[in-house]
């Protein structure tokens, strides 16, 4: 192996379950279990996402600006000593002092970058996906590998309301470029005059820039790579547990659906989901997980309710959260009479709708647990809980205006009974 980068393995060890590699030249890992490898941190690396970087049929990952492996080969030949006059993606070896470490060599071109908040304020990047109610812009860096950025030149903003920077952009925004220099950013909402993007819906955006070179001969204009982000529900987590087993979370969840004649409709777990599996009139403890997360870069409160499985022989027990406060209300009948299913969980456990949510900081994790107890008389799909929906508010980071918004519901926890 010569020339490599081993990075970022999300198990833990690079290079754990290597046998024998024999390597030569400068090769790069971000941690210390590859042998002959210079360890180095993923922030010294400074790796893009995986993406279709132009003009490559096949996915790489950027050397974004300042990366330690951009001219650090010891040369630009293969282990055998075969010259490498090209990169992955068939773009020309070396473009600068010496070859790139890795599959990508870097180009004069152009790299995008997402951020929460207000393109005039310190920002801190938001990742792959973001909670709903997030504000968000986009920040591009263009550099040049041999002659310095040419006056007159810009870059173009552009958003799209998908995850793949297809079709016509949303709204699109361009920014001068002052030039004559190697290397310059620039940020934009993509939506002119508007210093963030939001409050975003669940859903996806994406943003692609385009740096338009006030002179071709001198750099090239560039496009560069689409760049996905992912608006995701607060609720990030709803799963159960099966009696005191912990090491499975089930969390197929089906929606609740009623055929013309009023019966319900047989529904399938979505893909990727998996379900637990119990006997007709066998009681079973089921432990509820309900996790919210608040990753839109600002402090907002949430109001979250939800049903649990209600019948004769249901019962409840173990409430609890780390944040706020919850209390179980209605009516349903259980084994003991009359007492509630529905569970408020605000800032008091107030019943009301339009009770006070529990204050969430920019990262935090909210937790709630509770057990339904159950016997189940029937066969086929049951629910262990109803759909479970809650309602954020926040200030807008543009005009200080309040804001709430509510996430879709996430549909019914369930479980197989069998005979």
């Amino acid at each position: 192996m010569k020339s490599a980068i081993v990075a970022n393995s999300p198990t833990g060890g690079n290079c754990l379950n290597w046998a024998s590699v024999v390597v030569s030249g400068a090769n790069l890992a971000t941690d210390g279990t590859c042998p002959g490898f210079t360890q180095v941190t993923p922030i010294q690396l400074n790796l893009g996402p995986l993406a279709l970087n132009p003009p490559g049929t096949t996915a790489t990952h950027a050397l974004l600006p300042g990366s330690v492996a951009i001219d650090a080969a010891s040369d630009c030949n293969d282990f055998s000593g075969n010259p490498v006059t090209a990169d992955q993606r068939g773009v020309p070896r070396p473009q600068g002092s010496a070859c790139e470490i890795g599959a990508y060599e870097r180009t004069s071109g152009i790299d995008t970058v997402i951020y929460f908040g207000l393109t005039t304020a310190p920002a801190t990047p938001t990742g792959a996906s973001v909670t709903m109610g997030a504000f968000v812009h986009d920040k591009a860096m263009v550099t040049s590998i041999v002659n310095n950025i040419p006056f007159g030149s810009s870059v173009t903003f552009n958003l799209f309301q998908n995850a793949s920077c297809s079709g016509t952009p949303a709204f699109s925004d361009t920014v001068n470029l002052t030039g004559g220099t190697m290397a310059e950013s620039a940020a934009s909402s993509g939506v002119p005059g508007a210093r963030a993007f939001g409050p975003l819906a669940v859903g996806a955006i994406s943003y692609q820039a385009v740096f338009n070179s006030g002179d071709t001969n001198q750099v090239p204009s560039a496009t560069s790579a689409c760049e996905p982000l992912q608006i995701q529900s607060s609720i990030s987590r709803f799963v159960y547990h099966l009696d005191p087993d912990h090491t499975t979370a089930y969390n197929c969840t089906l929606e609740a659906k009623i055929d013309t004649n009023g019966d319900l409709v047989p529904d399938t777990c979505p893909a990727g989901t998996q379900e637990a599996s119990v006997a007709v009139y066998s009681p079973h403890s089921y432990e509820v997980h309900v996790q919210v997360t608040n990753a839109t870069g600002l402090t907002i409160t949430e109001r979250v309710k939800g049903a649990l499985a209600a019948g004769k022989s249901a019962s409840y027990s173990g409430l609890a959260v780390d944040c706020g406060v919850a209390t179980i209300s209605g009516n349903a009948m259980t084994s003991g009479g009359k007492t509630g299913n529905q569970v408020n969980w605000n800032a008091t456990g107030s019943t009301s709708n339009t009770a006070l949510g529990f204050t969430m900081t920019p990262g935090q994790v909210c937790t709630l647990r509770v057990t339904v107890t159950n016997t189940y008389n029937s066969i086929g799909e049951q629910p262990i809980t109803g759909s479970w929906s809650e309602v954020q508010t926040e200030v807008s980071p543009i005009n200080g205006s309040s804001i709430k918004m509510s996430s879709p519901g996430t549909g019914q926890l369930s479980v197989n009974v069998t005979p």
